[in-house]
């Protein structure tokens, strides 16, 4: 069994040793189709979490706040159409367009965006 730890980048792996060997491998080549993006927000107070939430869960990627960055991880061929849409509602966060789905991710256009390799050394296995 593996459990993703919501409030911290934490990955827990439950089961005998054969289990969490095939889970550790599999989590392993995961980790190579995961990229994350950085996004300086100035005002994310005036941000709805709810609308980043609602986002975040429409494009299939993760979020993670921290100090004034808002950190965005998810499948390579995801995270570019996420950090347009999230870049747009951060310029306009009171435009109800801004922060609009209309359906489905395919609808925004993407952008090459410079995502990283997601490596978290820290987080158990």
């Amino acid at each position: 069994r593996i459990h993703v730890d919501r409030e911290q980048p934490e990955v827990h792996i439950f089961g005998d040793d054969v289990g969490a060997s095939v889970a550790d491998r599999l989590l392993n080549e995961l980790e190579g189709h995961i990229v994350q993006e950085s996004l300086v927000v100035e005002n994310l107070p005036e941000l709805s979490r709810s609308t980043l939430q609602r986002l975040a869960h429409g494009f299939r990627v993760a979020l993670h706040v921290e100090a004034s960055q808002l950190l965005i991880f998810g499948l390579k061929e995801r995270l570019a159409g996420a950090v347009v849409a999230i870049r747009r509602y951060i310029e306009a966060p009171h435009d109800s367009e801004s922060a609009d789905l209309r359906g489905s991710a395919e609808n925004v256009a993407t952008s090459s965006g410079s995502g990283s390799i997601l490596r978290n050394a820290a987080a158990p296995r």
